[in-house]
């Protein structure tokens, strides 16, 4: 089970990534802007974000193998239909159909964990599946950046649509699902599932959750970001050829899937001790990373800029594997996918659908200025984001104990 939803996040992360490498030339080949680049993630994410709460629901009421493997498929045509895209409205077309496939990942992956491990091993399970995040981003770099360098964006496209339905195909035959409740021996229990407004009512009315989704939302647009514009950024500013760019940015994939494995790790076992320990790890990570953002994306080099790049993206990633841990912690057992489904919504919604957008517009306010270095400075508030988000991670920490202390979570009583 790790290692196939390892996959799909990886997949997911992949096909996204793909757009991201071949942001310049499509801009070229369709005569687009900065902001008309941000505008085709941020549909993406709205997209996304808006069906994220429905499918978690779904989830909860019927098979979370089916839904994810169905939703890999579709994602995987319409990545392949994109590269048939003549227009701007074409184009959006395939990336809206990207986004309504990847909506089941998250909600029916983190469900899954939830049923087949226990609490106390939760945060490192998912930290290894999200590692398929910055390990897709990874591949893609690395031999994605030559692919639309050497072959166009549109043959990469098709490739890259042709892989996911190959994976598909794979988790509908593969791909094990557990009872709900089987991790902590309650799959007899008769659960009726709620509606989607009892779901966020449950949610909203603790307020470690209400910081915990302030926190990702922050990071969420920091880590987007950073993974669509700074194969852009090495483009433009540094006069690095595509193929080139990917390559020298594999070390900060490794850094960030390595950091997306420790924060689950460190996660779980400071949790033994005191809870509050699931939000001061990201709080503390994040925190330590934001000033390093400024310092690479300032740096007068190339290879020094990705040097210096590498560290915070290490720290920056910690937030995802405990922030699920978290949700999963809070929601009873008829809701796991739709809280799943809550933290999607929130990173994808806010995090892709209004990063990248932000960061696309702000360059091209700066651009009469400052020219190709404008997308330097836009990248330079990923810094803030992360700030915010490390405060916003510490107040979380306040009532995280009584908040689950109310919903029965218990690191003991599992074990």
């Amino acid at each position: 089970m790790i290692a196939l939803l390892l996959l799909a996040y990886s997949n997911e992360f992949f096909q996204r990534q793909m757009l991201a490498l071949a942001l310049v030339p499509i801009g070229v080949e369709l005569g687009l802007g900065d902001t008309d680049l941000g505008l085709l993630l941020t549909l993406f994410g709205v997209t996304y974000g808006l069906l994220a709460i429905w499918m978690g629901g779904l989830a909860d009421r019927v098979s979370r193998r089916g839904i994810l493997s169905l939703g890999v498929a579709f994602a995987a045509l319409m990545t392949a239909l994109g590269a048939a895209a003549t227009s701007f409205l074409t184009l959006a077309a395939t990336r809206v159909g990207v986004g309504v496939g990847q909506v089941s990942t998250m909600p029916a992956g983190q469900a899954l964990v939830a049923d087949a491990f226990p609490p106390e091993r939760r945060a490192t399970v998912v930290g290894i599946v999200t590692m398929g995040a910055p390990l897709g981003i990874l591949t893609a770099l690395a031999v994605g950046g030559f692919g639309v360098e050497h072959f166009g964006w549109r043959a990469s496209f098709v490739a890259s649509g042709l892989l996911g339905l190959v994976l598909a195909a794979v988790l509908a035959r593969f791909l094990h699902e557990p009872p709900r409740g089987f991790s902590e021996g309650r799959s007899g229990e008769v659960m009726e599932t709620p509606r989607v407004g009892a779901v966020l009512r449950h949610l909203g009315a603790m307020p470690s959750f209400r910081h915990l989704m302030v926190a990702v939302t922050f990071a969420s647009m920091g880590a987007m970001s950073q993974a669509q514009w700074t194969p852009g950024f090495l483009q433009r500013v540094h006069d690095v050829p595509l193929s080139r760019a990917g390559l020298v940015l594999a070390g900060v994939g490794v850094a960030s899937a390595l950091g997306s494995l420790l924060g689950g790790v460190l996660s779980d076992r400071m949790g033994t001790r005191d809870l509050r320990w699931y939000a001061w790890v990201p709080a503390i990570a994040s925190l330590a990373s934001a000033p390093l953002f400024a310092v690479a994306f300032l740096w007068p080099e190339p290879l020094g800029a990705v040097a210096w790049l590498v560290v915070p993206s290490f720290g920056s990633m910690f937030f995802g594997a405990p922030a699920a841990a978290i949700v999963q912690g809070l929601a009873p057992l008829s809701m796991r996918a739709s809280a799943g489904a809550v933290l999607a919504a929130t990173l994808t919604l806010v995090g892709m659908g209004l990063g990248p957008l932000a960061t696309g517009a702000v360059s091209e306010a700066l651009e009469a200025r400052h020219g190709a270095d404008s997308l330097r400075y836009a990248l330079c508030g990923i810094g803030v984001v992360y700030a915010l988000a490390g405060f916003e991670f510490l107040l979380a920490a306040r009532s995280l104990r009584a908040d689950l202390a109310r919903a029965g979570f218990s690191l003991s009583a599992s074990a």
